[in-house]
Parts: structure tokens; sequence; C-alpha cells
């Protein structure tokens, strides 16, 4: 990954950063919702959708190894720079927005005494039941190919 070359050459110039890596669990369910926004142009809940979203295996299983590769490219940037980033998964900030927010908080050494927070903007999850069906079908026509997923 030429990424990660350039990224290296530039870890000097920042020295004690503190890094964050992003992860999901379900890299099946990020790769529907990926497939979702690729057809739709909808990046995120306030957009309206251009056209329907429409199953294509082959697709969904293209942004999967695609999605997989860039987190084993990452990894392998944190291990070989010998860093050891916060990981926050997806699923957790999800489940727990102000825990997950309050570790980052804490780790990149902001103060963690009350203050006045500014308003956010409402975000609305965009996975539906649609990437539900979506996932499970994906990981049926899978398993049927003798994927490992």
């Amino acid at each position: 990954h030429l990424q990660f070359l350039l990224l290296s050459r530039l870890l000097g110039r920042f020295p004690g950063a503190r890094w964050i890596f992003t992860d999901r669990r379900d890299v099946v369910a990020q790769a529907v919702s990926y497939a979702k926004a690729v057809q739709t142009q909808q990046w995120r809940s306030s957009a309206e959708p251009q056209g329907e979203p429409r199953y294509d295996f082959g697709t969904i299983r293209r942004l999967h190894q695609a999605l997989l590769a860039d987190k084993e490219g990452w990894q392998g940037f944190f291990r070989n720079a010998k860093i050891t980033p916060l990981t926050v998964i997806y699923e957790d900030f999800t489940e727990r927005p102000d825990d997950v927010t309050g570790e980052i908080i804490r780790v990149l050494g902001f103060p963690t005494e009350p203050c006045e927070v500014p308003a956010v903007p409402e975000i609305a999850r965009q996975g539906d039941e649609t990437n539900i069906e979506w996932a499970e079908r994906f990981r049926q026509e899978a398993a049927r190919q003798g994927l490992n997923i």
C-alpha cells in the first residue's frame, strides 16, 4: 500500500502523535453499508439517496476484500512503526458513544472535567432491515461457494 509508505515517511514530523484506529467487528455489515452508499451516493443519513440500491454479491465481495486488506494494511503499518493505537470499535461507539468518546478524550490527554459541550448535529444510523437481509444473504451465498468470510 503506497499510502502506508508515504505515511511512514511523515512519522518523524509528528513525534508523540497519538493514533486512533477505527474498526468493525462485522466487516460483512460494513461491506453491505459501503455497497449501498456507493450505489445511492448516500454517505450520510442527512443526504438524499440517488436511486435504489440493489443486492450484488460481487460488489459486496470486492468491498469486503478491500476492507479486510485496508485493515491488514493499517495493522501492518502500526506494527512496523511500533505504534499502539487506541482502537475504537464501531459497534461499541454506536452502543455507548459517551463511554467511547470519554476514552478517546482521556487517551488524547484532553481535560476530562465537565465543560460546556457544543451542540452536535443529529446523526441517524443508515443501516436498516435491508442491510441485515443483504448481510445474511451474502453470508449464505459465500458459504455455498466455500468462501471463508
